[in-house]
């Protein structure tokens, strides 16, 4: 029976979809330290440009549009990985 599973687990790692707890914690580590490290560089990239605006939804208009491209650049290899392994099949 163990051996079974241990066959089937192998069959289900060599298909992709199973991956090492190790690749996952590096990777999710990765992408936490890299989003912290441009959500925290916002203030200073766009301090200035946001105090020459008068109103405050401006400013939340300009801060949404700036997380949202840093959002969208973190995704992208994500994507890529997922369309890849669609191609892949």
């Amino acid at each position: 029976m163990a051996q079974a599973q241990l066959a089937e687990l192998k069959l289900e790692r060599d298909r992709g979809l199973l991956i090492e707890r190790d690749k996952v914690m590096v990777t999710f580590g990765t992408l936490v330290s890299e989003s912290k490290t441009r959500l925290l560089a916002i203030p200073k990239r766009l301090s200035t440009e946001l105090a020459a605006l008068n109103d405050s939804k401006a400013v939340e208009v300009e801060l949404m549009k700036e997380i949202r491209r840093i959002l969208v650049d973190m995704e992208k290899p994500l994507k890529e990985k997922r369309g890849k392994k669609n191609v892949d099949r």
